[in-house]
């Protein structure tokens, strides 16, 4: 997979800044994090005792969360991103932010991570996170990886029962709270994971 490759070039890579990058890819799959969010996250500060994770930096409108449900996965990126932070966050010290996020896209651009190198780009690992809190959560994988609505009904009722709907219906309601959507966002929901 592209993301994989991408990932172990960045991190191997002498380059501390290329090490930043794979750090800030990683958040963005694992927790789910909006690229700016990824930049501004403090690993040394984000983590709370019980283990969740508090995202404030970054977020769009200023709307705070808490992730609950942080992975094995997810624990490996914060401590990763920990291992090669400057100071507060992930930025260089050294860079703006828009410099960075320059150098951010240029770099993820060589490496093969973009629409037309591979048909996907940094804000797709969100998608790819809340396609699998999504399956991780029902037993079935969203809508949007079948052809047809018939398809993924028989499929979710096949795994899940009768009340697969309301399965669909909690999964849609927890990633759209972690992704740092508000309640009303249904129309979001549909584009990570495909119409009801």
């Amino acid at each position: 997979m592209v993301y994989e490759r991408i990932i172990a070039d960045l991190k191997a890579s002498p380059e501390i800044n290329e090490n930043r990058i794979a750090a800030q890819l990683q958040l963005q799959r694992e927790l789910g994090l909006r690229k700016e969010e990824a930049f501004k996250f403090d690993p040394g500060r984000a983590v709370m005792r019980d283990g969740t994770v508090f995202v404030q930096h970054g977020t769009k409108g200023g709307r705070e969360r808490i992730i609950h449900h942080v992975s094995a996965s997810a624990r490996e990126a914060i401590a990763y991103a920990r291992s090669v932070a400057s100071g507060k966050n992930t930025i260089p010290n050294n860079m703006t932010e828009a410099q960075w996020e320059r150098q951010f896209y240029k770099t993820i651009r060589l490496h093969g991570l973009s629409h037309n190198s591979c048909g996907a780009s940094s804000h797709g690992l969100r998608h790819a996170y809340a396609h699998a809190r999504y399956e991780q959560i029902t037993g079935f994988a969203p809508r949007c990886k079948f052809d047809s609505r018939e398809s993924f009904c028989a499929n979710a009722q096949a795994t899940a029962g009768h009340e697969w709907w309301k399965a669909d219906q909690d999964a849609r309601q927890i990633i759209k709270a972690e992704l740092g959507h508000g309640p009303d966002r249904d129309d979001v929901m549909a584009q990570y994971l495909g119409s009801k």
